[in-house]
């Protein structure tokens, strides 16, 4: 069965996996985790599970033509590896040069994961220096209506880049209401803390109405 989408490559396959089982059809979704459009092509053959970007490689191994992006890929991965492993914040203008390929492209096709700071809210100690530098950078390269390729953030700030996708959506004031943090919630406001208070406990930038508005439908 072959989904009539438009393709990205996506190689990260068994992470696609969890998620596709995580998120179904929920592509948008899964697009924004995996730091890709949201435009991906699914082919299942029995139990198996293909993304367009593999089955073109396949079948330009077949055919003996090798995988341009491939190769830039590795390249980027080691000249990013080369310049860590001499203790260097990695230069993007440096590999850009080495590689061949705008910043922008390093940026996004860079596999290398070493050393990459975690990024988590802590009310009593969140600065705005990061946040502000994720935005610039998201607004400088990927404007709106554009679909934020957060591989490219998470390489750019040098953060985990599922804690980039979640501290992007505290940032815009998005939140996904668990039942922990419902818990959370309720809890703090037996303490007497104002809904403008748990807010700030919860996000840099989430509204007090929003949280008055969830705690008011916990009481109904």
């Amino acid at each position: 069965m072959l989904a009539a989408k438009r393709a990205v490559v996506v190689r990260d396959i068994d992470g696609l996996k969890k998620l596709v089982d995580k998120h179904g059809d929920g592509w948008e979704q899964i697009g924004r985790e995996m730091g890709t459009a949201p435009n991906i092509t699914q082919m299942f053959t029995g139990n198996a599970f293909y993304t367009h970007g593999q089955i073109k490689y396949h079948q330009n191994q077949e055919l003996g033509i090798a995988d341009p992006l491939q190769g830039h890929m590795d390249a980027t991965n080691q000249e990013v590896q080369r310049q860590l492993s001499q203790g260097h914040q990695v230069d993007w203008a440096q590999v850009s040069q080495a590689v061949g390929l705008d910043v922008l492209k390093c940026l996004e096709i860079c596999q290398v994961d070493n050393g990459k700071a975690r990024w988590t809210y802590d009310p009593n100690a969140f600065s705005w220096e990061m946040a502000d530098r994720m935005k610039a950078f998201l607004a400088d390269n990927y404007p709106a209506p554009a679909t934020p390729n957060f591989r490219a953030v998470s390489n750019y700030l040098w953060v985990d880049r599922e804690d980039c996708i979640h501290m992007s959506d505290l940032l815009q004031g998005n939140i996904v209401w668990t039942d922990e943090i419902k818990a959370q919630i309720v809890d703090m406001r037996r303490k007497g803390m104002r809904f403008k208070d748990i807010s700030e406990q919860l996000s840099p930038n989430l509204s007090a109405q929003k949280v008055a508005g969830v705690y008011h439908q916990l009481q109904r």
